[in-house]
């Protein structure tokens, strides 16, 4: 085409623009002009304001596929960020848990300790009267003893035996009603305890719950930010293959502002 476009060492299209701007210079100069030189330039001139409209086209497509590039990694940081927060938020879960269970296990113990401490007091109060009743039985003894000795007091002293028997037996009864009164109220601190950690556990399987229907909606609205993507980058690239212009290292070429018309 350089061996057919120019002749002269002017370029035919610098020819053409002064012979429309001065029309004095085609009458001076036309028996130098030639119909088919004219034609020949027009068409040069066409197609290379073809050729830069096409570059220009090309241009805004990369550009746009560039954008859509950058928006995917955007929405990927995005999904990194939520799933480490949602990851933290778990781990925070789990401590939490951890610092309940570890709260109502120290809770149970120190109930089995006042436990232990209840029943050695009642061991203790169980020796005690043990021991008065030993004593008690001596002393029946030396007033038997006695009685043998004093004929007249035995009756009295007999009648003295029976209330301190009969103080015994209602010590003993007191006692033992203490006891199951302690046990009962025992039983009801530990089912008070469980029906706390039934709550306790409750509340953290409804928090888990709300957890993984918060992920499950996340994860729904970024799959159909990317099905929307997908389909746009879809579009772009029917777009670009209905024109003719899908080949990326040519799109390259062009955004790194390199000839238009090189082949």
């Amino acid at each position: 085409m350089s061996g057919v476009a120019v002749v002269s060492s002017v370029p035919l299209w610098v020819e053409l623009l002064q012979s429309q701007r001065f029309p004095g210079n085609r009458r001076r100069e036309g028996a130098d002009l030639k119909p088919a030189r004219d034609q020949e330039t027009v068409h040069f001139c066409l197609r290379r304001k073809n050729e830069v409209t096409a570059g220009e086209a090309e241009s805004q497509l990369c550009l746009a596929l560039l954008l859509l590039l950058l928006l995917l990694l955007l929405l990927l940081l995005l999904l990194l960020l939520l799933l480490l927060l949602l990851l933290l938020l778990l781990l925070l879960l789990l401590l939490l848990l951890l610092l309940l269970l570890l709260l109502l296990l120290l809770l149970l113990l120190l109930l089995l300790l006042l436990l232990l401490l209840l029943l050695l007091l009642l061991l203790l109060l169980l020796l005690l009267l043990l021991l008065l009743l030993l004593l008690l039985l001596l002393l029946l003894l030396l007033l038997l003893l006695l009685l043998l000795l004093l004929l007249l007091l035995l009756l009295l002293l007999l009648l003295l035996l029976l209330l301190l028997l009969l103080l015994l037996l209602l010590l003993l009864l007191l006692l033992l009603l203490l006891l199951l009164l302690l046990l009962l109220l025992l039983l009801l601190l530990l089912l008070l305890l469980l029906l706390l950690l039934l709550l306790l556990l409750l509340l953290l399987l409804l928090l888990l719950l709300l957890l993984l229907l918060l992920l499950l909606l996340l994860l729904l609205l970024l799959l159909l930010l990317l099905l929307l993507l997908l389909l746009l980058l879809r579009w772009i690239i029917y777009q670009l293959k209905r024109r003719g212009y899908l080949p990326l290292l040519h799109c390259l070429r062009v955004i790194t502002n390199r000839d238009l018309c090189d082949p």
